[in-house]
């Protein structure tokens, strides 16, 4: 069984951000991403299953809002 959160390959935020030191420094991949457990309360997964629409890339796992600074 993977430990992969279903929707990290096409995550938008993921792919926007990933590198970024807040990111890092939030260890949000790691804790959502990579952990089916804790992807569960991933805001952008919760927000795309009620509403069915992809989250704007910038709302992050936790529902902040970030700004890309590339």
């Amino acid at each position: 069984m993977s430990t992969v959160c279903p929707l990290f390959k096409q995550c938008a935020f993921l792919n926007a951000f990933r590198g970024q030191s807040e990111v890092i420094k939030e260890n949000w991949v790691v804790t959502f991403c990579e952990n089916e457990t804790h992807s569960v309360h991933c805001e952008r997964r919760l927000l795309e299953q009620k509403t069915g629409s992809v989250p704007a890339p910038n709302l992050s796992p936790t529902g902040k809002l970030l700004f890309s600074s590339r």
